[in-house]
């Protein structure tokens, strides 16, 4: 009886954000954004590659069973840009709700026609990506304004390019017993599982369990995927996406659900050691303080014992970030920890897996600058470490 109650008091309050929301003032709906046909990628440094063009030189090196893969983060609708972005930063400077949403749009808008141009253009030189990864932070709050904002521009494959998320803090952890009835990080939890079933056909690590209307949902919500090459279906990157950060936990009730999020590193464990045949790759959101690090030595711990060959370990959440950050020696060999850029700094990373897939060919940072051109940068990568 008891648990009726609360189903009802749920859907009561479901129906009274409804009403809230029409009365609020209302955001424009957001408009799908147009890729567009033509983009310059501009070698920041042309002299050191000898004067070939971004796709001239990447067409001539990439063989027909390399792949390349699209890291960013912190779509964050609506968040304003880095003061460092400097045509989106000069749009306005005010600190009003006006001003934010201005900025986030044209971040977004800039970020997605970059991505969605360097997409089109590898593909028609027979290197289209497989995936876009945005590790966290797809809203602000969770917000129902936020999260459709998101859908429209970043759920759309681009020439069948799909789209791989995380959820960071803005998503999942500061709105949590901040936003009424837990109404956002509900909604973003619910979004998540969702959209990995219905667009990726994956199920991340939970399971629910059922009382009338109540539903409880338990797990590191952690999940993984391989892309492989075109040429040999049997060599493959495995792809891990930890949310948050790897030990992150938390746990909020909404009247007709409760979550109940577990740290990833049980998970991760089990999910590297049926994975030992392929290279790994893994995506989170945060590595600053609320990861501290007794907890990043028990995640070394997890992914030096297992056997596993980790490639690299990619985050986001510092906006202006872009870029090796530290460098990790597990099992003799070396492992960059990377910023994957941000939508608000407009910065992102390309990588292309090459030859065998044990080691990364090229890591490129870019940054779109608003002027149908992106700036391309050849990071300097270490394979090996004592």
């Amino acid at each position: 009886m008891c648990r009726v109650r609360v189903a009802l008091v749920g859907l009561i309050s479901i129906h009274f954000a409804a009403i809230c929301s029409a009365i609020t003032e209302r955001i424009p709906v957001e408009q799908p954004i147009e890729i567009p046909l033509s983009h310059e990628f501009a070698w920041k440094d042309s002299k050191s590659v000898a004067n070939q063009s971004f796709l001239n030189a990447e067409s001539s090196a990439a063989k027909a069973s390399d792949f390349y893969q699209i890291f960013t983060g912190d779509t964050q609708y609506y968040f304003p840009c880095t003061p460092e972005n400097d045509e989106c930063a000069k749009l306005c400077n005010e600190q009003s709700k006006e001003c934010v949403i201005k900025q986030a749009r044209y971040s977004n808008k800039v970020q997605r026609q970059s991505i969605g141009s360097l997409i089109k253009q590898l593909a028609a030189v027979g290197h289209k990506p497989r995936s876009i990864i945005i590790n966290g932070d797809l809203t602000d709050y969770g917000h129902p304004e936020e999260l459709n904002a998101f859908k429209v521009q970043w759920e759309q494959p681009i020439d069948g390019v799909r789209m791989f998320p995380g959820l960071g803090n803005h998503d999942i952890q500061n709105n949590i017993e901040d936003c009424a009835m837990n109404h956002c990080g509900n909604r973003m939890m619910r979004y998540f599982i969702s959209y990995l079933g219905k667009e990726l056909n994956i199920r991340a690590d939970y399971r629910q369990t059922n009382d009338f209307l109540f539903a409880e949902y338990q797990g590191s919500f952690a999940y993984s995927w391989n892309e492989c090459s075109s040429t040999n279906s049997s060599q493959c990157v495995h792809f891990v996406q930890l949310n948050n950060h790897p030990t992150y936990e938390r746990s909020f009730e909404f009247p007709i659900a409760k979550w109940i999020i577990n740290s990833t590193l049980e998970w991760l464990s089990d999910d590297l050691a049926a994975n030992v045949d392929h290279p790994v790759v893994i995506n989170f959101h945060r590595y600053d303080e609320d990861f501290p690090q007794p907890d990043r030595l028990a995640f070394r711990d997890v992914i030096s014992n297992q056997g596993s060959h980790i490639l690299a370990i990619v985050f986001a959440h510092f906006h202006s970030s872009i870029g090796v950050k530290d460098n990790w020696c597990i099992n003799g060999r070396n492992v960059p920890l990377m910023f994957s850029g941000s939508v608000p700094g407009n910065n992102y990373l390309l990588i292309r897996f090459a030859d065998d897939y044990r080691s990364l060919a090229n890591v490129y940072s870019l940054h779109a600058t608003g002027s149908n051109q992106t700036i391309v940068t050849r990071l300097n990568i270490a394979t090996s470490c004592s």
